[in-house]
C-alpha cells in the first residue's frame, strides 16, 4: 500500500508533465521577460531623454505690452533610440498668452506643455505665437520631461522684456515736449549734416567731412585755389529727463486697479518720450522713486544719447514695482543738480505740491524747459507747461 507522501509525489509529477502546467510556466516566463524588457526600455528611454538637446528663444528681446512675437523651440535627439510622447513642460506667467490659450484670470502662472515625437538623430523646430498682456520681465529657466515616475530637467533659459504699452497717440505727447519752456537757447540745437545753408572758407578746426572738394576745385582767388567748407544749418535736439512719481495720492491706494491703470499710463508716456528722443538723437534720462533691480531706493539714468540708453531705460521700466520708497521731492533734489542745463525736464505725477512747484519755477528762471503730465482719474492725463 502506497503512503500519502508517495501519492502526492506522483500527483505532482503528473501535474508538471501536463500541458496546462507547461502553458502556465510559459506564460509566467513570458511575463517576467516582458517585465524585464519594460524596465530595460524605461532605462534606455530615460538615458536617451537625458541626452536630448533642447533650447528656446523669443524672436525679440523686448516688445511693448500688447505686441505679438514668437517663441521658438529646438529639440534634438542624438541617440539611436526613437522617443515618442515627449512632453516638454514648464511654468509660464499668465502675463503672456501662448498659441491663443488664455489662463484663468485669478491664476498667476500657467503650465505650458509641448509634445514631440523624435526619431533617432532627428531635430525638430517649432514656433509658438506669443501675445503680451502685462508689462514685466519674463524669464524661462528649465523645462521638465516626465519619465519613469521621475522628472528630467533641462536648462533652457530664455528672457523677454515687456515694455509699457505703446501710447495710441504718441504725437500728442511728443509735440508738447517740443515746446518745453519759452526761452530756447543755442544749446538746444545741433548742426545738422543734411541741412547746408551755404559755403564758407575753411577755417582751422573744421572737421574734414565738412570740406566741399567740388567747390574747392572751382574756387580761384589770386590764382590759387582755396579750401571751401559747407556751412551747416542747425536743427533742434530733444534732450529730456523724465521724472516719474510712484507715490500714491490720498484718494488712491497702491495695488488698486485704478492706481495700476494710472501708473501704467504714466509709464507709457515715459516710454514714448524716451523712444522719440532717442530717434531724434537727443540725450535722454529717467528717474523714478521706486525700487530698482539692484535694490536701490530709486531709479536714475543720467542723460545720455543713443539707442542703447533708450533700450536700458525701457528694460528698467519693464521691471519696476508699484510701491514708492522715497519722496518725489527728495528724488528731484538728489538728481537734478547732476544734469546739464541743456536738458529739459518732464515730470509725470499725480499732483504737484507747493515744494515741487517752487523747484519748477526756479528751473524755468534758469532757462530749463519743464512740462508736467498729471495722471488724472477722469482724463487719464493733463499737460501743463
Amino acid at each position: 500500500m502506497q503512503s500519502p507522501v508517495s501519492k502526492l509525489g506522483e500527483l505532482f509529477v503528473s501535474l508538471v508533465k501536463s500541458d496546462f502546467f507547461q502553458a502556465l510556466l510559459l506564460i509566467a516566463a513570458a511575463l517576467v521577460l516582458a517585465w524585464l524588457i519594460y524596465k530595460l526600455a524605461l532605462k534606455i528611454r530615460r538615458y536617451a531623454i537625458e541626452k536630448i538637446a533642447y533650447k528656446r528663444f523669443f524672436s525679440e528681446e523686448g516688445v511693448h505690452a500688447g505686441d505679438t512675437l514668437t517663441l521658438t523651440e529646438v529639440i534634438y535627439n542624438p541617440t539611436i533610440v526613437p522617443l515618442f510622447f515627449i512632453d516638454v513642460g514648464c511654468y509660464v506667467s499668465t502675463g503672456i498668452e501662448i498659441d491663443g490659450v488664455t489662463a484663468e484670470r485669478d491664476e498667476k502662472v500657467q503650465y505650458f506643455v509641448s509634445r514631440f515625437h523624435l526619431m533617432p538623430f532627428t531635430k525638430i523646430t517649432r514656433t509658438h505665437d506669443i501675445k503680451t498682456h502685462i508689462r514685466n520681465y519674463y524669464r524661462l529657466d528649465e523645462v521638465e520631461i516626465y519619465t519613469n515616475k521621475r522628472f528630467v530637467y533641462i536648462s533652457a533659459p530664455a528672457e523677454l522684456y515687456v515694455y509699457p504699452a505703446a501710447v495710441s497717440d504718441k504725437n500728442s505727447v511728443v509735440a508738447r515736449l517740443n515746446y518745453l519752456g519759452n526761452e530756447l537757447t543755442r544749446s538746444r540745437y545741433i548742426k545738422d549734416p543734411f541741412m547746408i545753408a551755404g559755403l564758407r572758407n575753411y577755417m582751422p578746426g573744421d572737421p574734414m567731412n565738412s570740406i566741399n572738394f567740388k567747390a574747392s576745385a572751382r574756387s580761384l582767388r589770386n590764382g590759387m585755389r582755396e579750401l571751401m567748407a559747407n556751412n551747416y544749418d542747425f536743427s533742434s535736439q530733444m534732450n529730456v529727463t523724465v521724472y516719474m512719481d510712484f507715490d500714491a495720492p490720498q484718494f488712491l491706494r497702491i495695488e488698486t486697479p485704478e492706481y495700476v491703470r494710472l501708473i501704467e499710463a504714466g509709464l507709457s508716456y515715459a516710454a514714448a518720450i524716451v523712444t522719440e528722443a532717442a530717434r531724434q538723437g537727443g540725450k535722454i534720462g529717467f528717474a523714478a522713486n521706486t525700487k530698482g533691480k539692484n535694490g536701490a531706493l530709486c531709479v536714475y539714468f543720467p542723460p545720455a544719447a543713443g539707442s542703447a540708453q533708450a533700450k536700458e531705460i525701457l528694460k528698467c521700466m519693464s521691471e519696476l514695482n508699484y510701491a514708492s520708497v522715497m519722496s518725489f521731492t527728495a528724488l528731484f533734489d538728489q538728481n537734478i543738480k547732476r544734469e546739464k542745463y541743456d536738458t529739459d525736464i518732464c515730470v509725470i505725477n499725480f499732483y504737484t505740491d507747493p515744494e515741487l512747484e517752487s523747484r519748477i519755477r526756479q528751473l524755468k528762471r534758469l532757462g530749463r524747459g519743464v512740462t508736467v503730465i498729471t495722471l488724472d482719474r477722469h482724463n487719464a492725463s493733463r499737460f501743463r507747461e
